[in-house]
């Protein structure tokens, strides 16, 4: 979590909800949520074409 949020909010955990039902645009919204939050991004096991 971003030190200054933590700060700022006294938070131990944040949650983010991120509703966008096309792949790629979710995909781009969980990397672009990761970026702020400094976290690494993996590529998922499998997507929901392969299902």
């Amino acid at each position: 979590m971003h030190p200054a949020l933590t700060v700022e909010t006294s938070a131990d955990d944040l949650m983010i909800v991120s509703d966008v039902y096309d792949s790629a645009t979710r995909l781009r919204s969980f990397k672009l949520i990761a970026d702020a939050a400094c976290l690494a991004v993996e590529r998922p096991a499998f997507s929901s074409e392969t299902i």
